[in-house]
């Protein structure tokens, strides 16, 4: 499910929205319907995540239009909308140092012994 918060530009500090208490401190869980109705106000803040992946898949064509229209993007497909609200997720890469290399130490050459 989704999380909102009041954005840090919203005049306002609280607000109840279909039974949610939203702030500007702390994200709570907001249904994905409605999420989809909302995404275009400049007050909220809505955040998805990989697990709610399923359920944007699952949504109805209308909401589709509704999620286009919200965020004035052309969202043709639920992958469309999927990869605009879904951060992809950062592949891990090693922290490889660059090779030193040791300086090549060259033995004194010592005069053969007759």
């Amino acid at each position: 499910m989704p999380t909102v918060i009041l954005t840090e530009k919203a005049e306002i500090q609280k607000k109840n929205l279909a039974g949610v208490l939203v702030t500007k401190d702390t994200p709570v869980e907001f249904p994905l319907r409605s999420a989809i109705s909302m995404l275009g106000h400049p007050d909220f803040m809505f955040t998805f995540t990989k697990e709610d992946e399923e359920a944007i898949l699952g949504l109805e064509e209308a909401k589709l239009k509704v999620a286009a229209f919200e965020t004035k993007q052309a969202i043709k497909t639920h992958q469309d909308l999927v990869d605009l609200l879904i951060p992809k997720a950062v592949k891990k890469t090693r922290n490889t140092k660059p090779k030193t290399t040791k300086p090549k130490t060259t033995k004194a050459k010592t005069p053969k012994k007759e």
